[in-house]
């Protein structure tokens, strides 16, 4: 597998504010029904582009944050491969190689890696109101939560290493906020 060049370059230091992508190219097949929600292929070159994400590599840059969401409190499958190519033709550097909802972020140099930039990569429809079909209204709620916290701007979150994010949808208290990530060795 081949890494896919699709812009990137800029400061190689760790940001501490992401950057947010415009255009309609972010856009580009999302997905807005019910979930489970396969990886979207058909568009994802044309999302990886507008996203302007650096080269993917397995070094210098490479952690990994865990990944959960529910919905109407049934846990909704992260699926593998989000983010590779099914000919092999490129890897995002955002990623999934099982279904574990390990989510990986390897790339030439660090990167401000987002919460919404996964969800574009996966290609789910992803805002602070909606996911998926999914829109918060009539008693039930999006929550998005990181190692137990709340987060205000999840779409720009910059996920660390071994955060363990919840993404919930539903009447309140139907899902649950935090959980305990247990990450393989080496990871």
């Amino acid at each position: 597998m081949v890494a896919l060049s699709v812009g990137g370059g800029g400061k190689s230091s760790t940001p501490t504010t992401a950057r947010t992508p415009t255009g309609a190219g972010t856009q580009a097949g999302l997905q807005a029904g019910a979930a489970p929600w396969p990886p979207e292929y058909q568009r994802l070159a044309t999302r990886l582009n507008a996203l302007n994400l650096p080269q993917t590599a397995d070094y210098p840059f490479h952690i990994h944050a865990m990944l959960r969401i529910y919905v109407d409190g049934k846990q909704v499958p992260i699926p593998a491969g989000i983010g590779i190519d099914p000919l092999g033709r490129f890897i995002a550097p955002l990623h999934t190689h099982d279904a574990s909802g390990i989510v990986h972020m390897e790339a030439v140099r660090p990167f401000p890696a987002t919460l919404g930039e996964f969800l574009d990569i996966w290609g789910v429809k992803f805002t602070p109101t909606q996911i998926g079909g999914y829109q918060a209204g009539g008693g039930n709620v999006l929550g998005v939560y990181v190692n137990g916290r709340r987060v205000s701007n999840p779409e720009n979150y910059v996920m660390k290493a071994h955060d363990a994010i919840v993404i919930g949808f539903g009447k309140p208290g139907s899902f649950p906020t935090s959980y305990r990530a247990v990450f393989p060795f080496g990871l």
